[in-house]
């Protein structure tokens, strides 16, 4: 009969094998396997192997179990054998599940792992989708003040002279209950008679083509100019007549549009940017202070587009003289100012070159524009010394 045959609880085996168990030097009656070792400490001398304490793996308890030292009689060699293959049993069986368990914690460590990247990558997008959030929140707020502001400064539409005629011809028309609508439909106007009373009003057919395109041609150059001062007339009481000037601010695109023009080239040199401002017509370009501030990127010139932008509390000024005491105030003197002229090879590079220092001049002098300026004896030497070489006997010394 095998020595597994008869089944015992483990209350009962622990209740016979216990107490011997507390003889065996590292053993408890506590312990799990203590009525094994109580049963096994009748038949033999208890023996311990260090190696698999702390580790336990198939090679190990091969070098254990040929360590041990049999008799070679049979009935010893089948006894030993029953008890090997019961322990070897067991032990298999635990190894397999610790193989398992293992595996399984390994596996459960690189779902943490992979958790943990997730987990970043998803606060790393949040915070991403928050900062674009916030900037686009930040961008339509722009564009709602922006379109507040562009509103704000739309002015009503004014009604054309026809619109005017068709609305005072119509008989139910009352100007004393009139709404002050004047409708965009005209459908019901005789254009024929609008073109008669025009032609009427210019002396003729003949006539009033070429004072019609003189017309066309007025209205064009206005259209161009849109003067920012209006004259502006009104009744009074007495039958006096009241003058007054309207003065509008420019639009962000009209200064967008003069910044366009009158902006300075990444490799132009001072004065000869001041100069083709002054021919361009910036000294009649006036700015509120406002206005001005807005002007700061006009200058590719770092420290002289601070300065101008920092200028404030001043009153309406000339794009051109405001530069130019933005440069006054950043090179206090003519010296300050890192500017040379070279050699000149045709008149109208000497000529140019001259307006350059002329412009200088007038920053300097207070002079009316760089045209105006004395030539002096410095100048004079300066204009000889450049000179080329197959000009120099033209020179009067």
């Amino acid at each position: 009969m095998p020595l597994w045959g008869r089944k015992k609880s483990e209350a009962e085996s622990g209740r016979q094998h216990g107490a011997e168990a507390r003889s065996i030097p590292g053993w408890l009656a506590t312990d799990p396997f203590s009525g094994v070792a109580g049963l096994l400490n009748r038949w033999a001398v208890p023996v311990f192997w260090e190696a698999l304490v702390e580790k336990v793996t198939p090679l190990l308890v091969e070098d254990a179990v040929e360590s041990v030292k049999l008799r070679e009689a049979k009935l010893e060699l089948k006894a030993a054998g029953q008890v090997g293959w019961l322990f070897l049993s067991a032990l298999r069986t635990l190894y397999r599940k610790t193989l398992t368990q293992d595996a399984e914690i390994r596996k459960l460590r690189d779902e943490v792992a992979a958790l943990q990247e997730r987990q970043l990558l998803m606060k790393e997008t949040i915070e991403s989708a928050v900062k674009r959030g916030d900037q686009m929140e930040a961008r339509c707020t722009a564009l709602a003040v922006r379109v507040a502001k562009q509103k704000s400064r739309q002015k009503p539409k004014v009604p054309s002279s026809v619109q005017v005629r068709a609305l005072v011809r119509k008989e139910n028309w009352d100007p004393c209950i009139w709404d002050e609508t004047v409708s965009d439909n005209a459908d019901d106007w005789n254009w024929e008679d609008e073109v008669e009373v025009r032609v009427a009003e210019l002396g003729g057919v003949e006539s009033g083509e070429g004072r019609a395109g003189e017309i066309e041609g007025e209205r064009g150059s206005v259209m161009e100019v849109r003067p920012l001062v209006q004259n502006k007339s009104k009744g009074v009481n007495g039958g006096q007549i009241q003058n007054s000037r309207l003065v509008r601010d420019y639009t962000q695109s009209e200064l967008l549009e003069i910044t366009r023009m009158f902006r300075q080239m990444p490799t132009e040199p001072l004065f000869k940017w001041l100069l083709r401002l002054w021919d361009t017509g910036a000294d009649g370009t006036y700015l509120s202070p406002t206005e001005l501030l807005k002007m700061g990127s006009v200058t590719t010139h770092p420290m002289l587009g601070q300065r101008l932008r920092g200028a404030q509390g001043q009153q309406a000024f000339s794009l051109m003289g405001w530069l130019m005491e933005g440069v006054k105030q950043l090179y206090p003197t003519a010296i300050d100012v890192e500017e040379s002229w070279g050699p000149w090879h045709t008149i109208s590079e000497a000529n140019e070159q001259l307006r350059e220092m002329g412009m200088q001049n007038a920053v300097y002098s207070q002079q009316l524009g760089p045209d105006v300026g004395p030539v002096t004896a410095g100048i004079r030497a300066w204009l000889i010394r450049n000179a080329p070489p197959h000009m120099m006997p033209c020179w009067p010394f």
